[in-house]
């Protein structure tokens, strides 16, 4: 069995400092934390050629001039993006936009 389910998904583009193939797996859904406790998470990995990466923390590269990273700016996009759809009923994977509705 595994140990995270997934509802609903997108996959985020990483910034060119990431290898060419990185993209980080935004998704909601249900993982067993022991003792069959199952619990409604976000679960955010890293993903390389097209293989997630279940122990490797996502890192968000930022620039030293002002902090700022487009790719933890993009990822939130991707939650809020899952967020929705999942609120809508959607299931599996729904497409990145990296502008969100202007009612979000």
């Amino acid at each position: 069995m595994e140990t995270f389910n997934p509802i609903v998904y997108c996959h985020v583009p990483a910034s060119p400092k990431h290898d060419k193939t990185a993209k980080y797996y935004v998704a909601l859904g249900f993982e067993d934390w022991g003792n069959d406790d199952k619990n409604l998470v976000f679960k955010i990995q890293m993903e390389y050629n097209g293989n997630r990466q279940g122990r490797k923390v996502p890192s968000y590269p930022v620039t030293q001039s002002d902090l700022s990273s487009e790719d933890w700016k993009n990822v939130n996009r991707g939650i809020n993006l899952v967020r929705e759809a999942y609120k809508n009923g959607e299931k599996g994977e729904i497409p990145f936009k990296s502008q969100l509705p202007k009612n979000t």
